[in-house]
């Protein structure tokens, strides 16, 4: 987890801008902006396993990704 909380200082201020996160594997960033506040919030990977692997841990726990 420390590695997320120095990523998450190095987002700086999320609140209110939009994101579109590439290359995101399961989605562990893109739902960290959004729950910093970022809306909206869009995910895109080329690999369909990390996408699907995503849409499962959405279902879940919806943070409200697209």
């Amino acid at each position: 987890m420390p590695r997320r909380g120095r990523n998450s200082r190095a987002f700086g201020p999320v609140q209110g801008t939009s994101v579109l996160d590439f290359g995101r594997g399961t989605g562990s960033h893109t739902r960290l902006l959004r729950r910093r506040g970022a809306h909206p919030v869009v995910g895109v990977d080329i690999f369909p396993g990390m996408v699907e692997a995503a849409r499962r841990i959405e279902e879940r726990r919806p943070p409200g990704l697209r």
